[in-house]
């Protein structure tokens, strides 16, 4: 599996033993999450027909139809793929993200027309620089902690778990202009699974730049935090308080 070209923050476009995938960025409320579905026959033609025009409307289709949720019905969630093919896009992807080559592979020039603010956003004609995790000093443990339980309500995000000391830790991320939970993670370079990180040079975080959804670019941080085999969470937020309880079992 091999990522062949993107557009940084809405899609991945993928390339395995001669077929293609298209992995694409989803919103529903405050949640972002990633579609992967695999192109079928006339939708490859159609590709070598017209080129990347093709993989943007279908990105659209599936950003548009939010695909996969349990209260929503999607044209698309028959798509869905098999967790070994989940697994090998966010490896590739991963991959990608942190591979310098990709500078030289995004030589393509692409010349859309004018969209307003409302409609989908242009794609980058450059490729951005490389993301870069930086290791946050906390004092909160999130390896093998239990489950977290997460709440949204108005601009705040609340995370609750119980870590391997039975203690119950609450984390508060104020003004949450978005957040993300990924139960497959593929970890970059250095990058631990019971780990938490400030990433820098976030494209998810630039892409609500320009989007204008975010004013105050250097106000907001991009967190992820990795819960083990549980999975990551990524929160965009302008800070984040933490508070600690005696768990249930121990009361």
């Amino acid at each position: 599996m091999e990522v062949i070209d993107e557009a940084p923050g809405l899609w991945h476009f993928l390339k395995h033993h001669g077929q293609y995938f298209l992995s694409a960025r989803c919103d529903y409320s405050y949640a972002t999450y990633s579609f992967a579905v695999r192109l079928t026959r006339e939708e490859a033609l159609n590709y070598r027909r017209e080129g990347p025009s093709v993989i943007d409307e279908l990105a659209k289709s599936i950003h548009y139809s939010t695909p996969g949720l349990a209260n929503r019905q999607s044209r698309f969630d028959k798509r869905k793929l098999r967790a070994e093919y989940q697994t090998m896009i966010a490896e590739a992807i991963a991959v990608w993200n942190s591979d310098e080559k990709r500078a030289r592979k995004l030589k393509r020039a692409r010349v859309d027309a004018p969209v307003q603010e409302s409609e989908w956003p242009i794609e980058l004609t450059t490729a951005p620089a490389p993301e870069q995790l930086v290791e946050l000093e906390t004092p909160f443990s999130v390896a093998d902690a239990q489950y977290p339980v997460i709440s949204q309500k108005s601009g705040t995000l609340r995370v609750e778990y119980v870590d391997w000391q039975e203690i119950c830790v609450v984390i508060v991320f104020h003004d949450c202009e978005a957040f993300r939970w990924q139960g497959l993670v593929a970890l970059q370079q250095d990058e631990h699974d019971d780990r938490c990180y400030q990433i820098q040079n976030s494209h998810w975080l630039d892409q609500h730049v320009r989007a204008k959804l975010i004013v105050e670019e250097d106000a907001f941080t991009h967190f992820r935090f990795n819960f083990n085999e549980n999975g990551s969470l990524e929160v965009i937020a302008q800070s984040y308080t933490v508070d600690f309880k005696l768990s249930e079992h121990q009361n």
